[in-house]
């Protein structure tokens, strides 16, 4: 399937699923969570949040973005 056409800068928020102790997943951006982001054309990026847990995507391909675990991190 081909992926979108067109094309427009996204802001992400990287909210790592990390379990603390008490057993409660996080529920906010965390400042330098690494992160692999998957672009709607396949692109793979790997880096790392800035200290308020975004990221900046300029000229992301339209569709679906999503965060994926840099392989480094998967247990």
């Amino acid at each position: 399937r081909a992926p979108p056409t067109g094309a427009e800068d996204v802001v992400v928020f990287v909210v790592p699923f990390d379990a603390g102790r008490d057993g409660a997943a996080r529920d906010a951006p965390a400042p330098r969570a690494p992160f692999a982001l998957v672009r709607a054309d396949g692109l793979m990026r790997l880096g790392v949040a800035d200290r308020r847990g975004e990221l900046f995507e300029r000229g992301a391909p339209r569709g679906p973005i999503r965060l994926a675990v840099p392989a480094p991190l998967v247990k």
